[in-house]
């Protein structure tokens, strides 16, 4: 279901297209950024993260895919920032596509993530949360997850 998005090709700029858009319109609505500088804001974290060297160990961009009627499909993004030092993954983004949607892969997803990041000695998972998001808070709180999940909320 996770697939690492490698190098810069076609699926990288798909995302790349679709972060930029979806974290400029946090930026407006949740930090008070104009567009201009919202905008500048959010080309700089996924370039210094993806396409910079010093980014380039610590982010892992999957795609989520699911076969569906018989068919592959991406369904989705999660971008993982990892901390060797203390053995902590920070999700950065997670993202499914509207069309797919309330039909639990965001939560499948998210638990074979858990459980690989567990296996791969991580001891903790830390993600932000859109403050206005009520169903990303409600999904994360009622889980049994595998490491503590850290959930906080910026106005």
């Amino acid at each position: 279901m996770l697939v690492p998005i490698k190098g810069h090709g076609k699926e990288f700029e798909a995302y790349r297209t679709l972060f930029i858009h979806e974290y400029e319109m946090d930026l407006v609505r949740n930090h008070k950024l104009n567009d201009y500088d919202a905008h500048e804001k959010a080309v700089n974290i996924i370039d210094s993260s993806f396409l910079a060297e010093a980014g380039k160990n610590n982010n892992v961009l999957y795609r989520i895919v699911k076969s569906l009627e018989g068919a592959q499909h991406n369904v989705g993004y999660i971008w993982i920032l990892s901390s060797a030092k203390d053995n902590t993954a920070f999700i950065m983004d997670f993202y499914i596509l509207p069309e797919y949607r309330k039909q639990r892969l965001g939560t499948e997803a998210l638990t074979e993530l858990f459980y690989q990041l567990a296996q791969n000695g991580n001891t903790a998972i830390t993600l932000r949360v859109d403050p206005d998001n009520l169903a990303a808070h409600n999904l994360y709180k009622k889980w049994v997850l595998p490491l503590p999940v850290s959930i906080w909320r910026e106005n």
